[in-house]
């Protein structure tokens, strides 16, 4: 069992500290007591200026009446030096962006790449949900076309797409809805059932709650469809999906707005 403490006012934040017993580690402090996890420190970090000691700082104690441990010493693990306020603000060399219990974030190019997969596979399911209203609309699309040559080569003014005549914009709606709705559906089950859609999985990403970078399971029916809609909906606006999709290269969390709407992060697992 891990030492423990007795908080006066308050315990330091969890987050990533150098290990008391070994200064190349680090050691993750879940806000009340050290865990088994570790990772090499790249750099030694530096206290402060004016920085106070953590007894100092968040006016707690160790307890000293638990039993000694083999191989630790009788204080227990113990903040000592410097205690960064969250991971955010001490990021040793070599690490990049991560969640506050220490996951990487995933990167840019990563989600780009994750998203056009999925395009794709959403492609393929919206021909095949849409089939009928495709049919209709490639026969009204034709009769158009014919009719542009034809105003071409008699030098006559070109009919507008948009015409009633040519009954394209009932299968245009339908099959954007139908697009919308199958997106919806496969992302929301996604995210429930594995935590990622097919892209991300594919890319080694994993859709989480903002600084909660080791659930391994999916999300919760509520954020998932939150999610999903927030991504589409946006998408649906051009100037807006684009910004959204530009957004995470100017955040900390490199969050999207969809993330940020449904308070998501989307973490790096292999």
């Amino acid at each position: 069992m891990s030492q423990q403490y007795e908080p006066a006012q308050q315990l330091p934040p969890s987050g990533w500290y150098p290990d008391p017993v070994d200064q190349t580690q680090e050691r993750f402090w879940d806000g009340t007591s050290w865990t088994t996890r570790q990772r090499p420190q790249a750099v030694q970090p530096q206290p402060l200026p004016q920085q106070a000691a953590p007894q100092q700082q968040y006016g707690y104690q160790p307890r000293t009446d638990l039993q000694q441990q083999t191989g630790y010493p009788q204080q227990g693990y113990q903040p000592s030096g410097y205690v960064p306020q969250g991971y955010s603000q001490y990021q040793p060399a070599g690490y990049g962006p991560a969640t506050a219990d220490g996951v990487p974030l995933a990167g840019w190019w990563q989600r780009a790449w994750a998203t056009i997969i999925d395009s794709l596979i959403l492609g393929l399911a919206t021909v095949g949900a849409a089939l009928p209203f495709i049919d209709a609309l490639a026969t009204g699309m034709q009769a158009w076309v014919e009719d542009v040559v034809r105003a071409a080569q008699s030098g006559g003014i070109p009919p507008e797409y948009t015409d009633p005549q040519y009954g394209l914009a009932g299968p245009i709606m339908t099959i954007y809805l139908v697009s919308l709705i199958v997106s919806i559906i496969y992302s929301t089950g996604m995210l429930m059932w594995k935590g990622g859609t097919l892209g991300q999985m594919a890319l080694g990403l994993r859709v989480v709650p903002v600084n909660t970078g080791a659930q391994q399971h999916g999300l919760r029916l509520g954020m998932s469809l939150i999610r999903s809609i927030a991504f589409y909906g946006l998408s649906a606006i051009t100037i807006i999906g684009l910004i959204n999709v530009l957004v995470p290269l100017g955040n900390r969390k490199r969050q999207a707005l969809h993330d940020m709407i449904a308070k998501t992060q989307v973490v790096k697992i292999r």
